[in-house]
């Protein structure tokens, strides 16, 4: 017999949750240090989104779930009427649609009591596991469209194998004309992280300020940027700011597009990670397929759906 019961009820559970979700979910592979990140750290979890389904005794499902309550602060209110499922798992001895099933239920009878209008899978930005749903998992794929989610997006992770890496000559050939144009491209330093945060929230989006941020206060993160003769920025990127092995955000002016400072970033990028010892690298959650398509260090590209599911229609 099934049951469902949350975290708030059984605290216990939580020490089965990692080993499970990367024995469950067969394409990834989760350190300690990234649940710790995704799940314990994020200040929005909420230990009743965090359900566990048992057959018997035995964890045989998980869903973890969440609201946008807290960080960051300026989007709380718009996404007031949306909720995420960050991760959802069922072992696969297990894979009726019993389980899936009642997980799911249980946790849009939960959404729906708190005025949630909307469910997203996954790509809840700064504390995810990944940005959508892997295609090449068919059988959560095809349980969520039959229970009513819609793909209304893609994207991929890059993932790099940093063996033969190499800055191309046609890069540095840029890299000289962006110089003869006064623009220079630089690893920033402390002194450039208030304006650099606050340039990027300006001109992108809080959650990339946030990981820029990032980029300068942890171990082994760093940023470039892009300034003009005026010292004023006109790109930025970052490296190991959410995960150590990850390259981004990167973004350049409308202004200045289509010179190459953004190759010249990704690559400047890049060697600081090979420079660190980064053997593998990802390049998370994009659509620039063409841009990245540049990098002959490319060993796998996973592709994943975004997915919604309407819950007042």
């Amino acid at each position: 017999m099934v049951t469902i019961c949350s975290l708030e009820e059984r605290p216990d559970l939580m020490r089965q949750l990692r080993a499970f979700l990367n024995l469950s979910l067969e394409r990834d592979f989760i350190s300690r240090e990234f649940f710790n990140r995704v799940v314990l750290e994020d200040p929005n979890q909420e230990s009743r989104y965090i359900l566990f389904a048992l057959e018997g005794k035995e964890l045989a499902g998980s869903l973890i779930g969440v609201r946008r309550i807290r960080a960051p602060p300026d989007l709380v209110e718009e996404h007031k009427g949306l909720a995420w499922i960050k991760a959802l798992a069922v072992n696969s001895k297990y894979r009726s649609r019993e389980i899936f099933t009642k997980l799911l239920n249980e946790f849009e009878s939960l959404v729906r009591s708190d005025g949630v209008e909307r469910i997203h899978v996954s790509d809840f930005s700064l504390w995810y596991f990944s940005p959508g749903l892997d295609i090449s998992y068919e059988y959560y794929l095809e349980m969520l469209l039959e229970h009513g989610f819609k793909k209304i997006g893609e994207c991929v992770n890059y993932e790099l194998d940093m063996l033969h890496f190499h800055v191309p000559s046609r890069v540095l050939r840029i890299e000289k004309s962006l110089k003869k144009d006064n623009i220079v491209v630089r690893e920033a330093n402390i002194e450039d992280k208030e304006r650099t945060v606050k340039w990027v929230h300006e001109n992108f989006s809080s959650c990339w300020a946030h990981e820029t941020e990032l980029g300068f206060e942890r171990r082994d993160a760093g940023v470039w940027i892009a300034e003009d003769a005026n010292g004023s920025l006109v790109g930025f990127s970052v490296y190991g700011a959410l995960e150590s092995s990850w390259f981004g955000p990167i973004g350049v002016s409308k202004e200045v597009r289509r010179k190459g400072i953004g190759s010249v970033l990704l690559y400047k990028c890049l060697r600081s990670m090979r420079a660190l010892g980064r053997r593998y690298v990802v390049i998370p959650w994009t659509g620039h397929l063409f841009f990245y398509s540049q990098l002959s260090t490319i060993k796998e590209v996973r592709h994943y759906w975004k997915m919604e599911k309407q819950l007042v229609t």
